[in-house]
């Protein structure tokens, strides 16, 4: 998948509220802007709506993305 995440406008990490600066310049180089499919954040998100995903959730909190999504569905 190439371009930038549909989610980006609305995404935590990408505006970097989240996390530290150089933090989210990683996050936004490797997921946003990268391989989007391996964000937990965008799985959560295509799944249950951007809006919906805790600020804090990372890139890689896969399992913790897993046990969100098993609470609200």
């Amino acid at each position: 998948m190439n371009g930038v995440c549909e989610f980006s406008s609305r995404c935590a990490v990408f505006a970097g509220r989240s996390v530290a600066p150089d933090a989210a310049f990683r996050y936004r180089d490797h997921f946003c802007t990268g391989d989007r499919r391996a964000c937990a954040r965008w799985a959560l998100a295509s799944a249950i709506g951007i809006e919906r995903v805790p600020d804090d959730l990372l890139p890689q909190q896969h399992a913790r993305a897993d046990e969100f999504l098993i609470q609200v569905v």
